[in-house]
């Protein structure tokens, strides 16, 4: 397939979504912020990321250990 060449960016997102009929409003809910962060109109919150992580069935527990461990790698990342 295509490859980047260094520097280059992706420019195009295509989402695939699955779900069984009576939990299609997860779909709906999960594609509009995917939609909003994606499209440029902001930026992912954690409450985004929250809300994702239940949205795909995660533990409220579960999404909150995801939401520690990648707060402590932002904070990697900019070095803190």
């Amino acid at each position: 397939g295509p490859q980047l060449t260094p520097g280059e960016r992706v420019t195009s997102l295509v989402d695939w979504y699955y779900a069984i009929p009576q939990e299609a409003w997860r779909i709906e809910m999960l594609h509009a912020i995917n939609q909003a962060i994606h499209g440029g109109e902001r930026k992912a919150t954690d409450e985004d990321e929250f809300e994702t992580g239940r949205l795909l069935g995660y533990s409220e527990e579960q999404v909150q250990v995801f939401l520690r461990w990648s707060g402590i790698q932002r904070l990697k990342q900019e070095g803190v």
